[in-house]
């Protein structure tokens, strides 16, 4: 058992080999976990976090060093056994870990569900119909009558480090929000989101959203990273159109 402070190397090494391309549900799935040092014949190989769902163990993350890795069918045999584990969240960008999970699946029986869209940030389809002068930044009073009109989309991380929310008017109504957070695993990135309020649906505001957050990570220097469940057809078309 150890603390992520302690793998921050091999981590590092881990999310460039995945591509940065994973949004923050992920992250914050697998920092919440429970980390823990793989080690083979005395010498650090990798890690692997476990975390819950539903009441049960969920392996998180599986990691090992390219040469160690012919010791993984073992170790990932392993340490489904020694934590009772019979869910695992994985990443597809994650070649390693999936024909892990894959193999291991074929041999002992068992599903996959489809779970969410990881997406980065490209070219947008076209250029955003609101600009950054319909933004403005939505202060921490605001915040509570914010999460009640937003469904509670975020109500769970206004305490994120980095965390702001913007509020989109025009003519003085306001037509939806959007907000970004900093990743804590994957400093690199920033996680982007919108919430388009029903009467202001299909103008275009959710991806002007997408777009001038986007932007604004991207001349701080982070990657723009954005998600949605896989059954939310309408957040997925959103989010191409708006070049992710």
């Amino acid at each position: 058992k150890t603390a992520w402070e302690n793998l921050e190397q091999q981590t590092k090494l881990y999310l460039q080999e995945i591509g940065h391309l994973n949004d923050g549900f992920w992250d914050d799935g697998v920092f919440e976990a429970q980390p823990y040092t793989i080690r083979c014949g005395g010498e650090a190989a990798g890690f692997l976090a476990v975390g819950q769902w539903a009441g049960e163990p969920m392996l998180r993350a599986f990691a090992m060093e390219g040469r160690f890795r012919g010791r993984g069918k073992e170790i990932f045999a392993r340490a489904c056994e020694e934590f009772h584990l019979k869910r695992l969240m994985v990443p597809s960008n994650d070649g390693f870990f999936t024909a892990l999970a894959f193999e291991r699946m074929r041999e002992a029986g068992g599903k996959f569900d489809m779970q969410a869209y990881n997406m980065t940030f490209g070219v947008p389809a076209r250029k955003p119909e609101f600009g950054k002068e319909c933004f403005y930044p939505v202060k921490e009073e605001e915040l509570p009558a914010v999460h009640a009109a937003t469904e509670g989309q975020w109500a769970e991380m206004d305490k994120a480090p980095g965390f702001l929310m913007y509020r989109v008017e025009k003519d003085g109504k306001t037509l939806g929000y959007g907000a970004v957070a900093l990743r804590r695993l994957d400093r690199e990135c920033v996680d982007v989101g919108n919430y388009v309020l029903p009467e202001a649906r299909r103008q275009g505001v959710g991806r002007s959203i997408l777009i001038q957050l986007a932007f604004a990570a991207l001349a701080r220097g982070l990657r723009p990273t954005a998600g949605c469940a896989y059954t939310n057809e309408a957040g997925y078309r959103t989010l191409v159109s708006a070049g992710f």
